[in-house]
């Protein structure tokens, strides 16, 4: 299932799930499968031609993209960047990622996303706006409930995904 509640229906039909999160119920058995970076993505042409995005403030002329399994990392960057008085022009909130990145490339505004959604695009339509590192709040995790790990079709799923994250492949 890769509906985003699959948290809530543990030991209801799913066995474990793979969750975009800040925390984990401390009651599962969690294990963070990924650390990541906010990246601003714009479009290419806002970092080329004649008026060139180069200061984090200009976004103040930008609408910004956030996806909603992921609300904070607007806030959280500009908190990071020194910011937190920008306000963009305005924020609209997407469902999809690959829905986000076609609006940044079609000039509809510059999206907060994880740097892990930029690198994997390889679009030429893309550009990161700025060189500032900021860790996500946001990870992904194996989470379970404690005695689903004891079920042998659980325990091999987690012993690979944990095998195949550790290995990068």
């Amino acid at each position: 299932d890769t509906g985003g509640q699959g948290m809530t229906r543990l030991g209801e039909g799913l066995h474990a799930a793979i969750a975009l999160q800040r925390d984990i119920d401390p009651a599962l058995y969690a294990r963070r499968l990924d650390r990541n970076q906010i990246f601003v993505i714009g479009a290419r042409s806002l970092i080329e031609g004649d008026d060139p995005i180069t200061d984090p403030r200009q976004l103040k002329t930008q609408t910004a993209l956030v996806h909603r399994d992921i609300p904070d990392t607007f806030t959280t960057w500009r908190n990071a960047a020194g910011l937190p008085d920008l306000e963009p022009l305005a924020i609209d909130h997407f469902d999809s990622g690959a829905l986000m990145l076609e609006a940044v490339a079609q000039g509809l505004g510059v999206a907060f996303m994880h740097a892990n959604h930029f690198n994997d695009a390889h679009d030429e339509w893309l550009a990161r706006l700025f060189d500032i590192a900021v860790e996500s709040p946001y990870s992904y995790w194996f989470v379970c409930r404690p005695r689903a790990l004891q079920q042998r079709p659980v325990k091999l799923f987690h012993d690979w995904l944990i095998e195949t994250v550790a290995t990068g492949e």
